[in-house]
């Protein structure tokens, strides 16, 4: 029964990593998504729901927030927003406050992030949006990172004509 259920969470976690793959390769095919009109509040609204259903131990908390419209693919926005609340649940340590926020700065729409989690040190920043980087291997496999989420991040605002960029500090999120 064991080695059953040893397999059994290896396929799932295989299977993840699966998707995670045809995922970024669909993304980075020359075939875009169907673009229209999206509000990034409607999107930010669904990551803080999100956000709440995912955690009762963090605050998930709305920061300033503007209604503003972009050309794009509600979809994969909502999939870039839902990896990075994710990854700011997981990493947040249980009291821990995560903040969305979505603001114009100059001629972009900025959606962000933020979180009271434990960081990331400055000698892994340029990497983490990466595939398959992780800052801990032993903390990741723990919590049930693949390494892909925050490079499917990447390659949604790539996709849209943005970026993605990360501000850490060790201890402080």
């Amino acid at each position: 029964q064991e080695c059953l259920a040893a397999m059994r969470k290896e396929i799932g976690r295989m299977n993840v990593i699966l998707n995670d793959l045809l995922l970024l390769a669909e993304i980075e095919s020359a075939h875009g998504p169907l673009m229209e009109e999206v509000s990034l509040k409607a999107i930010l609204d669904q990551g803080l729901a999100q956000g709440r259903r995912l955690t009762s131990i963090h605050r998930i908390i709305e920061g300033p927030v503007e209604d503003l419209v972009v050309q794009g693919n509600a979809h994969r926005l909502e999939q870039a927003l839902a990896n990075l609340v994710t990854n700011a649940v997981k990493y947040t340590p249980a009291g821990g406050r995560i903040t969305l926020s979505l603001f114009r700065d100059g001629e972009w729409a900025r959606l962000e992030v933020a979180d009271t989690g434990v960081g990331i040190a400055p000698e892994h920043l340029p990497y983490i949006f990466d595939r398959f980087y992780r800052v801990d291997r032993a903390r990741s496999r723990e919590v049930g990172g693949t390494g892909l989420g925050l490079a499917i991040v990447k390659a949604i605002a790539e996709q849209h004509g943005g970026r993605v960029t990360v501000i850490s500090v060790p201890g402080k999120g």
